[in-house]
């Protein structure tokens, strides 16, 4: 049987490291950019579609899961700002293709690069062991979070 205090300091301790990790954010790492993080969703959603190395401005809806008065004004900046290119389908339209331009590419490199050496880092703090099973509990914590996804449908 769980000992009610100590599960309510966990549930504290719990919501105090998530909120502290969520004060840090991450994205600190990539502060100097001019790129908000819907736009750096966007980017990187694009960068991963390799179908003609473009996505449909649908297919990237719902990937970020945002409404479409969300998602244009996003579309528009990445673009004004010379991350991504819009292609219009010739035959309909109606369909809007995305990709990433050269700096977008550029830029979406250097993310990975950043990101790449700061996980190393965070291995070398932490240690081998230490990752290998944060990556299980992560992937434990994901599953949970799914199945509380899929009792709200």
């Amino acid at each position: 049987m769980c000992n009610v205090p100590y599960k309510d300091d966990l549930v504290k301790s719990v919501k105090e490291v998530i909120i502290s990790i969520k004060k840090l954010r991450y994205n600190n790492i990539f502060k100097d950019d001019n790129i908000t993080n819907n736009e750096k969703m966007a980017l990187y959603i694009i960068s991963k579609f390799k179908k003609d190395d473009k996505v449909s401005l649908i297919k990237l809806r719902e990937c970020l899961n945002l409404a479409p008065s969300t998602v244009t004004p996003i579309i528009t900046s990445l673009e004004n700002k010379g991350y991504i290119e819009r292609e219009i389908d010739k035959n309909d339209r109606r369909n809007i293709y995305l990709k990433l331009s050269k700096i977008g590419y550029e830029h979406i490199k250097l993310v990975d690069e950043k990101l790449t050496n700061s996980i190393n880092e965070y291995i070398d703090f932490m240690g081998y062991e230490n990752v290998e099973n944060l990556i299980k509990l992560l992937n434990k914590t994901n599953e949970f979070v799914k199945m509380k996804k899929e009792e709200h449908k």
